[in-house]
């Protein structure tokens, strides 16, 4: 089995050499569990008030459950010496859970997801699933210069085009 490449901590600016470049995602909140224990914390609150349930027995819960929610985090890496992709769900951002590897031959493009006060830059595979990378703040949905520089980094490493439109 192989194992994803340990984190050099190259800088990663336009003057560096792409040779082995290792590109290191922010780690996110993972989405497959998120949602699932913010519904079910919901749930629970919904049923104890409704069965009145005394508070200091709904704390306590919905501690474990916010506790739960920060446990696991999805983080990507791109590899550029390998020229691979590696997506990772850790818990406790150390023991990883899963780990997907991707040539970066499956990816097309470079693309920005515009949501709100968010701009989040990623690669698109083929099948059109996109794998987001880093998150950047913007005030008027626009990427802001930040991300641009990002996305022209990734194109610069990869050698995939980014795409203008919004994923």
């Amino acid at each position: 089995m192989r194992r994803r490449p340990a984190i050099n901590g190259q800088l990663n600016t336009p003057t560096a050499p792409t040779n082995g470049l290792i590109i290191v995602g922010t780690p996110c909140l993972s989405p497959w569990i998120f949602w699932p224990a913010v519904l079910s914390g919901l749930g629970f609150a919904g049923w104890g008030f409704h069965v009145g349930l005394p508070w200091y027995w709904m704390v306590p819960v919905e501690l474990i459950v916010l506790l739960v929610i920060c446990a696991f985090t999805r983080q990507v890496v791109v590899d550029g010496g390998q020229r691979e992709v590696f997506e990772s769900e850790r818990l406790f951002m150390r023991k990883v859970l899963w780990e997907r590897t991707c040539p970066l031959t499956d990816f097309d493009a470079v693309v920005y997801d515009r949501g709100g006060e968010e701009v989040s830059v990623g690669l698109r595979h083929r099948s059109g699933r996109c794998v987001w990378i880093r998150d950047f703040a913007s005030a008027d949905g626009h990427p802001p210069r930040a991300a641009q520089e990002f996305a022209w980094r990734l194109t610069c490493d990869t050698g995939i085009e980014v795409d203008e439109q919004t994923a």
